[in-house]
């Protein structure tokens, strides 16, 4: 009986080629849009993964973060209407400590490649044959070299030995020698510049020149500020400042599981700010950062998706309205169908099989286009992709619920038409 609802399901949909495909449509484009949509939100999921990736997936994350606390927002006779959370402010105190870190490493030694740590509070002016430069001394660890990779076109990077005496030396950009010196990058090795930073002359030596990369050079020329860099503890000592940091970038040996490092790191500032009230030590890796990002993306193409169903929507009423036009045509048959022996399950069965039958082939060609259309897209993008087997079984399967939805009331009309009115009927 299945099989030859089904049969017949298809010799009248075929009769009806035109009204059939135009009944259609409206599924094709609402699978279609499904399919592309989730295509391209894994596309995107894929490239942001592997852009972080590439930034440094075995990094960790520490940033001194304030405690939350509840104050109350408006009190009238002793009672409290609503509180409210504040965040204490938090001074160099609270930070990092230089004695902390040095533990950690020690402790974690096997585990932890550097510390990236850069120091930046000194902007001001340099100026030189009549040359004037804005600039920002940043004060760098050994960790942020082997973290942004700086191209060294003349002298050289700093040694241990220039991180561990403080020495006065910095490195400046191509563009720093082009706006002041105009000379060759090799001749400027050695020479001595005194800019001025936050209102006070400061001395040091040039020991290397680097390449801006396009990002940082992009930066330097919107912010009008070339950036030159100087070992960590030599920044900090112009201000004769305690060494403490908010945050500290953890590069973690090749091989090294960052995830069970970063729990280790967690538990290891957990013994110094355990009885803090102000703040505490996040530990934040790559992996914690994909999985909200990843979680995000998926709600928005899952919202995205759920709109694009609307069409399924439209879809389904216009099957609903051809299947009623398909009785009004069809009552003649069936009368006749029921005066020889078919019963009303038959004929309910007959029209909910043609709905159906309409909504999946509408849903196999959404599905065909959707993938067609996604690959090529994903492939353009540069990051190829193919839509899930469950996102195709998921989009087929409610194509053929929104068949039996809006084919079940004009089945049931169908099947409870009197025999004998149909029989009469013109």
């Amino acid at each position: 009986m299945i099989i030859e609802n089904i049969t017949l399901a298809l010799h009248n949909l075929w009769a009806n080629k035109i009204k059939t495909f135009l009944t259609e449509l409206g599924i094709i484009i609402g699978i279609f849009s499904v399919i592309l949509i989730m295509t391209l939100g894994d596309t995107l999921s894929l490239a942001i993964n592997t852009n972080m990736q590439q930034m440094g997936a075995n990094d960790i994350y520490l940033t001194v973060s304030p405690r939350e606390e509840k104050e109350d927002v408006s009190k009238i006779d002793g009672i409290v209407f609503g509180k409210n959370k504040k965040k204490t402010s938090l001074t160099e105190s609270d930070y990092i400590s230089k004695e902390m870190l040095e533990k950690m490493c020690e402790e974690f030694k096997d585990e932890i490649h550097a510390l990236n740590i850069s120091y930046n509070k000194y902007t001001g002016t340099i100026t030189e044959k009549n040359n004037t430069l804005n600039l920002s001394l940043i004060g760098t660890s050994p960790g942020f070299y082997i973290e942004n990779n700086l191209e060294i076109v003349a002298g050289k990077m700093f040694s241990q030995e220039d991180f561990d005496e403080h020495k006065r030396n910095v490195i400046v950009s191509k563009d720093f020698i082009d706006s002041l010196y105009k000379e060759d990058y090799k001749d400027v090795i050695g020479k001595e510049i005194s800019p001025i930073l936050n209102k006070k002359s400061e001395t040091f030596t040039i020991i290397g020149v680097y390449k801006n990369n396009s990002a940082s050079g992009m930066q330097a020329k919107m912010s009008n500020i070339e950036n030159i860099y100087t070992p960590l503890m030599t920044a900090i000592d112009i201000n004769h400042d305690i060494p403490s940091f908010q945050m500290v970038q953890v590069i973690s040996k090749v091989g090294a599981d960052s995830d069970i490092l970063a729990k280790k790191i967690e538990l290891f500032f957990d013994n110094y700010y355990r009885l803090n009230r102000k703040c505490f030590v996040e530990v934040i890796t790559f992996t914690s950062i994909m999985n909200i990002v990843n979680t995000l993306l998926g709600t928005v193409t899952m919202a995205i998706s759920l709109i694009s169903g609307i069409s399924l929507l439209v879809g389904g009423i216009g099957i609903m309205n051809i299947m009623l036009s398909n009785i009004i045509e069809r009552t003649k048959e069936i009368g006749t169908r029921v005066s020889l022996g078919a019963s009303s399950s038959d004929i309910r069965a007959q029209f909910l099989s043609e709905a159906v039958i309409i909504c999946l082939i509408g849903g196999i060609i959404g599905v065909f286009l959707g993938i067609i259309t996604g690959v090529i897209a994903s492939n353009y993008i540069g990051y190829p992709t193919f839509p899930s087997v469950g996102a195709i079984f998921i989009a087929l399967s409610f194509s053929v619920l929104v068949g039996i939805f809006f084919g079940l009331y004009p089945a049931n009309k169908a099947a409870n038409m009197n025999p004998i009115d149909a029989l009469r009927h013109d």
